[in-house]
């Protein structure tokens, strides 16, 4: 469905679009990838759509959701491309925002990333990514099916350029910005 030059027609009894409306029927026309329109349900694009999905009684057709706190930062080096956020109808992610975060990543706050991050039964030695360009890189190598927003936590920050002393200098700072 996101290939240039593909559409995709969705034909939804129910579709919640998230305003505090209530549910209505639509047809739903994508091309390459994007919405590109809303139409009377049994519209007659059905032969015009690449793919065609005719949505059951049950099933719900919304906009992906946004979730603006998780811990998903590790979990994309173990699930690779997040599919079950997707099937949950998560679009996009929002990581470090709690303080936590996949980077930076330094001899000095190694102890700290196998602590916080040890729940995550993950092979954190195999974790390479050093800032966010590296960490980055392999999130998008591994193909990610939603968006991804990570955010610099604080406590990783602190951790990676401070350890566990209480006051920061003003040259530590420095090296933080």
């Amino acid at each position: 469905m996101s290939e240039k030059n593909s559409s995709t027609l969705f034909r939804a009894k129910r579709i919640l679009d998230g305003s505090g409306h209530k549910e209505f029927s639509a047809d739903v026309f994508v091309k390459d990838g994007k919405f590109k329109a809303l139409l009377p349900f049994n519209s007659c694009l059905r032969e015009e759509a690449d793919e065609f999905f005719e949505l059951s009684e049950e099933e719900i057709l919304c906009p992906g959701f946004i979730d603006v706190h998780t811990h998903s930062d590790f979990c994309y080096a173990a699930d690779g491309r997040s599919d079950a956020r997707v099937f949950q109808g998560v679009c996009t992610d929002i990581c470090g925002n709690c303080g936590l975060s996949a980077f930076p990543k330094r001899p000095a706050n190694q102890a700290y990333f196998d602590e916080e991050w040890s729940a995550f039964e993950l092979p954190l030695s195999d974790l390479t990514w050093k800032d966010f360009e590296d960490y980055s890189a392999f999130v998008q190598e591994k193909g990610l099916m939603q968006n991804l927003v990570p955010l610099l936590g604080h406590n990783t920050l602190r951790q990676a350029f401070n350890g566990d002393r209480a006051r920061i200098s003003q040259e530590t700072l420095g090296k933080m910005k």
